[in-house]
């Protein structure tokens, strides 16, 4: 760890004991520091995020009510666990950032467990608005939240969300693909499999159209473009022989 990042860090005013409890030995810690065993497991998945109630009660409370918690805890065999506290903030190195670092960094941080939508997200207005630099532009957490994370299980969630921004959103507005993906393959329970077939079809119709009707403009223009030049040459080559 680089202690000079660390105290320029948020925490950097806060003793390790204060999270690392079991580094002070004493009747129940027996065990001398460092555990080696301990060293051979990541750290972000070993470490007891119910310590950051202490200083952030209201945060741990709302993460515990929102899609992560409730996710990790239904964990899935063989899978990474759902994120906690240190998944998304670094503990050592956090430091507070402009809106310009957040947009980035959210949509980082979000994109490593999202790359799908990650990559909608990039696509969409709100995401070329952020690449361009628009700090009013929406990112991961205004939409889903930061902490009570919401997965938009139900119409009026995602309207509650659209109106952060847009107060006079309908829930038909709001039933825009945000995270939008043209796929045969999308999940049987997801409840926009049907769209997500039918974008895919209507992506293929449209791309099988342009690349005929281009198809065909460049080859008539080919053609016309070869028959202009012969009846050139035609011409010329009979001129001369009058001449």
């Amino acid at each position: 760890m680089d202690a000079e990042r660390f105290l320029n860090s948020a925490h950097g005013g806060v003793a390790c004991e204060t999270c690392h409890a079991d580094i002070m030995p004493n009747e129940t810690t027996a065990e001398a520091h460092p555990d080696l065993d301990r060293l051979l497991r990541s750290a972000t998945s070993l470490y007891d995020y119910r310590t950051c109630a202490t200083c952030h009660p209201q945060e741990y409370a709302a993460y515990e009510v929102g899609a992560h918690a409730a996710a990790r805890a239904r964990p899935t065999e063989g899978s990474e666990p759902s994120p906690t506290c240190g998944h998304c903030h670094d503990p050592h190195y956090a430091t507070a950032s402009t809106r310009s670092e957040l947009l980035t960094g959210v949509v980082e941080t979000c994109g490593g467990c999202h790359p799908e939508a990650l990559e909608s997200y990039q696509h969409d207005y709100h995401g070329k608005a952020a690449l361009l630099g628009y700090e009013q532009a929406a990112t991961c957490t205004d939409c889903h939240g930061a902490h009570t994370v919401s997965a938009f299980q139900n119409a009026a969630e995602t309207v509650q969300a659209c109106r952060r921004c847009h107060p006079q959103v309908t829930e038909d507005m709001a039933s825009y693909l945000v995270h939008a993906r043209e796929t045969l393959r999308a999940e049987p329970q997801e409840s926009r499999a049907g769209e997500y077939a039918l974008l895919f079809w209507v992506k293929l119709f449209f791309t099988v159209l342009v690349v005929a009707v281009l198809t065909f403009f460049y080859t008539h223009t080919g053609l016309w473009f070869l028959r202009s030049l012969h009846e050139r040459l035609k011409r010329g080559r009979h001129g001369g022989e009058k001449g």
